[in-house]
């Protein structure tokens, strides 16, 4: 009794509207570099001039913390339409 879609393909939503199936998304993040080049800082113990250099790679793991803010925003956005009266879910 009830008209659907026989697959979700799209992720839920059709022509930029969302159409009763479930929404549906992927993200991807790039890495964050090192920086090889060598960068001008402070030596906090004697407050003098030093120079930081990184050899290898040594990228923070930001896919963990990237989630959270991607859940969040999405979040915001599907609130923000619903209060347009844009979404109708």
């Amino acid at each position: 009794g009830r008209v659907a879609a026989a697959t979700n393909h799209a992720g839920g939503v059709l022509g930029g509207m969302a159409n009763g199936s479930v929404l549906d998304f992927s993200v991807a993040f790039k890495p964050t570099p090192s920086i090889a080049r060598v960068q001008q800082t402070v030596n906090l113990r004697d407050g003098t001039n030093a120079d930081l250099s990184v050899r290898g790679r040594h990228d923070p793991c930001i896919a963990n913390r990237g989630a959270i803010v991607v859940e969040a925003m999405t979040a915001f956005v599907l609130a923000d339409l619903c209060v347009r009266g844009g979404f109708l879910g």
